[in-house]
C-alpha cells in the first residue's frame, strides 16, 4: 500500500515477469482483491524491472484487471489498446492507413464535413 496524496492510498501488484497466465491471474486476482479492501480499488501496476515473457500474458492481465477493478473506467480490453494491439481487419486497416497519411487542416477545407467524410 502507497500513500498517493495524504488522502487516498492504492494497493501495488509488482510483476517481474510475463509468465504463463495460469500463473500470473492468480497474482492479479489477490492484486484486485486487495485493492478493492484497502485502497478503495486504486492499484498501480509495477513493471520496473520486468524481464518480459508471454505477450499474450501481458493481454490477458491487462484484460483481467479492466474487466475486475470496481474503478476501472475501461471495462473492455480494447478500450485500452492501441490499434497495433488489435487483429487485423480491413475496418482497422483503414483506420492505420488513416493515421499515417498526412491529413489536410480542416481549417482550410472549404466544406470541413464533407473532407472529413472524403478520407
Amino acid at each position: 500500500k502507497v500513500d498517493l496524496d495524504g488522502s487516498s492510498a492504492a494497493a501495488v501488484l509488482k510483476i517481474t515477469s510475463f509468465m504463463q497466465s495460469k500463473d500470473i491471474l492468480p497474482c492479479a486476482q489477490v492484486g484486485v482483491d486487495l485493492a478493492a479492501n484497502i485502497s478503495d480499488g486504486n492499484l498501480i501496476i509495477d513493471v520496473i524491472g520486468n524481464g518480459g515473457g508471454y505477450v499474450s500474458s501481458g493481454y490477458e492481465l491487462n484484460h483481467y484487471l479492466y474487466s475486475n477493478l470496481p474503478n476501472s473506467p475501461l471495462k473492455e480490453t480494447f478500450q485500452a489498446c492501441e490499434w497495433y494491439d488489435l487483429p487485423k481487419n480491413d475496418a482497422l486497416d483503414w483506420l492505420v492507413s488513416l493515421v499515417l497519411q498526412k491529413l489536410p487542416g480542416l481549417e482550410v477545407a472549404p466544406d470541413p464535413r464533407q473532407a472529413t467524410l472524403d478520407l
